[in-house]
């Protein structure tokens, strides 16, 4: 192993916390300290009074040493979870100096419906909507795409990404609380997916950022998509996980091989 790939593998095993957390751990902390509204689908937004700060501070962020990361915070999470809706947290590593957004895999009836939702739909309104233009028409899993949508959305409606890390085209860069950090996108499963389709739409305004995904369905993106994001895109795949292998053909020829059992 090469210095880079010993270094990419410290990585992973660290945001491997960040995408497994967001399921159970980090709403059971928040509703164990009182700091989260509404039940394990609720909401912990310590910035909800400072809508109007071009900066946020992170004093009143959570402290995640009772977890085991002395030199890591919540700054927001939302775990609402519905058709449309899937939890995530924005979680500062001041070790690593990155901004992380980790998204939720597979939890809920809800997001059954959304992984059974694997025809591919086209990325071209995507792609003008989030200023990436590419000769390769993009396509990925409908169910994750709408999922990301409703993220994206969420996070330009609160502005706390951006007030936290805000990029070189921002005209308040430099002023965030977290000045100099790079974004990184990171979960599980569905999650993973997720984060992938997520780090390419947000690609246009960080360039620098990466995504470590965690054995991603293997329909999650179309192959030019695929390749065109192998730059931030590392996958982690555990064994003979089957997630990573699923795809239509593979379900069809299933079904094939059942009729003939």
């Amino acid at each position: 192993q090469t210095e880079s790939e010993k270094f990419l593998i410290q990585q992973a095993a660290r945001f491997a916390h960040y995408a497994l957390g967001v399921y159970d751990i980090y709403p059971g902390a928040l509703m164990a300290t009182g700091w989260m509204d509404g039940g394990l689908k609720g909401l912990f937004h310590p910035f909800a009074d400072d809508s109007t700060s071009s900066v946020l501070s992170l004093s009143n962020s959570f402290r995640m040493a009772e977890l085991g990361l002395h030199d890591a915070l919540i700054a927001f999470a939302s775990f609402r979870n519905d058709i449309l809706a899937t939890p995530y947290a924005i979680i500062v590593d001041e070790l690593e100096n990155v901004v992380v957004v980790s998204i939720r895999g597979t939890a809920s009836i809800e997001d059954l419906v959304t992984d059974l939702q694997l025809s591919p739909v086209s990325m071209e309104r995507v792609k003008q909507v989030c200023n990436f233009d590419v000769p390769v028409e993009y396509f990925s899993h409908r169910g994750m795409l709408t999922k990301c949508k409703w993220i994206y959305n969420d996070l330009h409606r609160r502005n706390i990404l951006s007030r936290l890390l805000p990029s070189n085209a921002d005209p308040d860069c430099g002023r965030g609380a977290c000045r100099g950090f790079k974004l990184v996108f990171t979960g599980h499963s569905l999650g993973a997916g997720c984060a992938a389709i997520l780090s390419t739409m947000f690609r246009p305004k960080y360039p620098d950022l990466q995504c470590f995904s965690y054995c991603p369905p293997g329909c999650t993106a179309s192959i030019g998509l695929s390749k065109d994001c192998e730059d931030y895109v590392t996958s982690i795949v555990v064994g003979n996980d089957i997630i990573p292998r699923v795809k239509v053909q593979n379900f069809e020829l299933l079904r094939y091989e059942c009729l003939f059992l």
